[in-house]
C-alpha cells in the first residue's frame, strides 16, 4: 500500500486531484464498457438459443405436414438418432438409427406426428448446442407416448441444423402436458 501525502496548496496536489478524476471517470467508463458487453453477449447468446429452438420448431411442422424435404434440410445426415424405450421392466436396448436412414423412414409413413416440448434448457457454446426437454408425442391427433428429447445442433455455416437426437419412449406415468390438449394443426405447438 502506497501512502500520498500531498499539500493541498501545492501544484502537485492538484496534479493529484486531476489524476484521481481521471482515474475514477476511467474506471466508470471500463465498468460500463463491461455491462455493454455482457448485455451484448447476452443478447447474441439468447439469439443463438432462439435460432436452435426454431430449427426445433421447424422440424415438428415439418412432422406434422409430412413434409420430407424440409424435414431433411434440417438434419446432418451422417448423425445418428437412439430412441431408449422405458417400461415398467427397465430401459430396453437403445436403438440406433443414422440420421440418411431415418429421413428414409419418415418419407415412407403417411401417418401425421405431432410432438411438443416445453421448459427447453438450451445451451450454445459455439457452433455447438444441446436442446433438452420434456415432450408429449401424438400419432394422427392421438397420444402416444412422453419423454425427455435430447437434441444436439451443428452450426454449419450461418445455419443450425440437427446432428443427433436422443429420447426416451415412454408409455406410463406421463403427467399431463403443460400445454393443454393436442392442436391438430396450425397453433403454436412447441414451447409454452
Amino acid at each position: 500500500m502506497c501512502l500520498l501525502l500531498v499539500d493541498e496548496g501545492s501544484t502537485a496536489s492538484y496534479t493529484f486531484r486531476i489524476m484521481k478524476t481521471i482515474v475514477v471517470v476511467g474506471l466508470l467508463a471500463c465498468s460500463g464498457l463491461a455491462a455493454a458487453q455482457s448485455q451484448s453477449t447476452s443478447t447474441a447468446d439468447d439469439r443463438e438459443k432462439a435460432a436452435v429452438l426454431s430449427v426445433v420448431t421447424r422440424m415438428f411442422d415439418a412432422m406434422a405436414t409430412r413434409d420430407v424435404q424440409a424435414y431433411s434440410a434440417l438434419l446432418v445426415p451422417e448423425a445418428m438418432t437412439i430412441r431408449v424405450k422405458v417400461g415398467p421392466h427397465g430401459t430396453e436396448v437403445p436403438r440406433f438409427r443414422s440420421n440418411a436412414d431415418d429421413i428414409a423412414k419418415f418419407a415412407e409413413g403417411t401417418d401425421v406426428w405431432q410432438e411438443r416440448i416445453w421448459d427447453p434448457t438450451v445451451l450454445v457454446h459455439s457452433p455447438l448446442a444441446i436442446v433438452w426437454a420434456p415432450y408429449d408425442f401424438h400419432i394422427n391427433g392421438v397420444f402416444s407416448h412422453c419423454g425427455v428429447d435430447v437434441f444436439e445442433f451443428l452450426k454449419v455455416g450461418d445455419a443450425w441444423r440437427m446432428s443427433n437426437a436422443s429420447w426416451t419412449v415412454e408409455t406410463e406415468k406421463c403427467p399431463p402436458s403443460p400445454l393443454g390438449p393436442i392442436k391438430r394443426q396450425g397453433g403454436d405447438r412447441n414451447r409454452k
